[in-house]
């Protein structure tokens, strides 16, 4: 029988024989601390000690003397295991004659052996695992280090292997995916069909699977790390970078478009967040703002006096043209005016909760905005001119406040007669002009000043061209509600 001794110093004598107790005898002593003989068997006794909490630590412990050294041998826990119990096994000790030193390096060495079994197996199941098993230990790591900043872009991640990787490689054992294999899986047409930077980032989360199953000794090495696939991938066509631009409305179909996010606030229905990214994006499309500018909208940049919105150059994308001074339209000033201020933040786009529209709000609220209308039997806003995957791309908030402001500008110059100066335009784009003259930012911008007031004036006037007053007024009485 295996026997676990452990050394409780130096003794001269062996343990003397014991009076044998009987169990009432040993239970009037087991609050009593210290080492009690109960006799039957040399060296048997009750251990009690008194830990930190009060509570009593209970033992039978059989005394043994080895080589000039005292060990303890715990046979059980005092009362589960009755007396006879304690004397039976104590005496079967006593008769085994095990060497306690010797022991314990059996069952250690008897352990280890086990252990190292036991991974061994487990190493071959996993060789054996498919590959989507495997993709998704390697996510859950990776999540739990934190290599992500949330949850949504980890839910990003997964996506991707789910979209482009696992109807290729999901019941593939991990063992058994080569260079090859995997420069196959890039050359199927789907995949071809990704621009440069989605085909990249496919790439890069496939990378950390390969590398994961590489750390646990799953594969000797990284696919994707060796000679032979990138010899294989270099031989394959190489993807066509793709000119793409923002989803957009033609400026014929924006009237449309801005009664329906009106009608969509007023909707008592939807929840609040949604009605403030889509107050955002309206706001967005008078002022032609990009998205962070918009999101980003600060209370202390309006002089509403002047009726105007002035952005730091540290806050633009192109902060080489200095500050952005926006001219704003009754409309806009209209929503300004109407929004709360909520205390503690000092933007004025935020929930109730103080919290800032993410990067994705305009992305998710158009997908979201294009579902209802579709619920209700109603064609989505899409830009039809640009065909993905055979269908029309969705408007983004940059292709409204940007792109259909900018083809207005020019259909409104050309078409309708509108005396709109391009270089105004363009500087209430914040773009520097490029051309004759070749105008400095300050100077523009002090040129400009009615040319550019007027623009904003007409144009939100013209978005607003199928709103009428009463629906208008309700959204902004709506507002204060945030």
């Amino acid at each position: 029988m295996d026997v676990k001794w452990i050394s409780c110093g130096t003794v001269k004598d062996m343990p003397r024989l014991a009076k044998v107790l009987t169990i009432r005898e040993v239970n009037a002593l087991s609050t009593t601390k210290g080492f009690h003989s109960v006799g039957g068997v040399s060296g048997l006794g009750l251990l009690v000690r008194v830990q930190k909490d009060g509570a009593f630590y209970q033992r039978w412990v059989l005394r043994n003397k080895k080589e000039g050294n005292t060990f303890e041998y715990v046979l059980g826990k005092y009362p589960d295991m009755s007396l006879g119990q304690a004397r039976d096994k104590a005496a079967q000790a006593r008769a085994a004659e095990i060497n306690p030193i010797e022991a314990r390096k059996a069952e250690k060495a008897r352990r280890e052996e086990e252990k190292a079994r036991i991974e061994a197996e487990k190493a071959i199941q996993l060789k054996k695992k498919p590959f989507k098993e495997v993709a998704e230990l390697a996510i859950h790591e990776l999540a739990c280090a934190a290599f992500w900043k949330d949850t949504r872009s980890e839910q990003r991640e997964r996506a991707r292997l789910a979209k482009h990787i696992f109807p290729h490689l999901e019941n593939t054992a991990i063992q058994d995916i080569s260079p090859r294999v995997i420069a196959e899986v890039f050359n199927a047409p789907e995949l071809r069909e990704l621009s440069v930077s989605s085909l990249s980032k496919v790439k890069a989360i496939l990378g950390k699977v390969f590398d994961y199953a590489a750390r646990k000794e799953l594969i000797e090495e990284s696919p994707m790390q060796t000679a032979q696939y990138r010899s294989f991938l270099s031989s394959l066509p190489k993807p066509q970078k793709e000119t793409r631009h923002h989803g957009a409305l033609t400026p014929e179909e924006m009237p449309e478009f801005f009664r329906a996010l009106v009608l969509y606030v007023i909707d008592s229905t939807l929840a609040g967040v949604s009605n403030l990214t889509a107050v955002c994006l309206l706001y967005s499309i008078l002022t032609a703002l990009r998205s962070d500018n918009a999101r980003g909208t600060r209370w202390s940049e309006f002089n509403l006096t002047a009726k105007t919105q002035t952005i730091s150059k540290q806050y633009m994308k192109q902060s080489e043209n200095g500050d952005h001074q926006v001219f704003l339209s009754s409309q806009a000033l209209d929503i300004i005016q109407h929004m709360p201020k909520v205390a503690g933040t000092p933007f004025v786009f935020v929930s109730s909760r103080g919290s800032l529209l993410s990067e994705n709000s305009f992305s998710v609220f158009v997908r979201k905005f294009n579902a209802k209308r579709i619920n209700a039997g109603l064609p989505p806003f899409v830009d039809k001119k640009q065909i993905k995957h055979g269908n029309p791309i969705k408007v983004t908030q940059h292709g409204l406040a940007r792109a259909t402001y900018k083809t207005w500008t020019q259909t409104a110059s050309n078409e309708q007669g509108l005396p709109l100066n391009v270089d105004a335009v363009e500087l209430s784009l914040h773009h520097k002009r490029i051309g004759a003259g070749g105008l400095g930012g300050a100077y523009e911008r002090a040129d400009f000043v009615e040319e550019r007031r007027a623009i904003s004036q007409q144009w939100a006037s013209y978005c607003l061209s199928a709103v009428t007053a009463k629906e208008w007024n309700r959204m902004l009485e709506l507002l204060g509600g945030y």
